[in-house]
């Protein structure tokens, strides 16, 4: 393996790292400030917040806004770096997930990202994590990677994966330069 190869290999490994640092920081502020705002509420088996008539989806983009503010916090947001999404996949149908596999690089491409990690061996350094599969994406930017996701051309891949896996994917900016 090249010096560079391994410089690579340590860097992605570090941004993974911090992105499921930051994600867990968050999902403790938000899981704070729901239980405050829920208080005396229920949920309804629809999924819906019976006190305030939110969906859950509605909720989860909250907590997506929230990650935007806490990544605005940490340092200056400048458009151009890079931005990373990272995503746990746990595949439960592998012959349905192979037709999303076939379907999402056009999409990928399409909104402008590139696959760095797909699927390939791990090696768990330090802690309790293990994913199954991990996918790494790189896009321009954190618009960029937000515009891929609401596309029409990743919603069909994605339709493709329904009932095939579960994930769970972040998005993170990246550095401009490589410390």
């Amino acid at each position: 393996m090249r010096d560079l190869d391994a410089v690579s290999v340590v860097a992605v490994a570090d941004r993974v790292r911090g992105a499921r640092d930051a994600l867990a920081d968050a999902e403790r502020t938000t899981r704070a400030a729901d239980k405050g705002r829920l208080a005396g509420a229920e949920l309804a088996g629809h999924g819906d917040d019976i006190a305030g008539r939110e969906p859950t989806c509605k909720l989860r983009g909250q907590r997506l806004r929230l990650l935007g503010r806490i990544a605005l916090l940490l340092h200056a947001y400048d458009p151009s770096m890079p931005a990373y999404v990272i995503v746990e996949t746990d595949v439960h149908d592998p012959e349905q997930y192979e037709r999303y596999k076939a379907a999402s690089p056009g999409a990928v491409h399409a909104g402008g990202g590139r696959f760095v990690v797909r699927g390939g061996e791990l090696a768990v350094l330090e802690g309790d994590w293990s994913p199954k599969r991990l996918v790494i994406l790189e896009f321009p930017d954190l618009e960029a990677a937000g515009r891929w996701y609401g596309s029409p051309e990743y919603e069909e891949a994605k339709r493709l994966r329904e009932g095939a896996a579960n994930l769970r994917m972040v998005a993170v900016q990246g550095l401009d330069e490589p410390l």
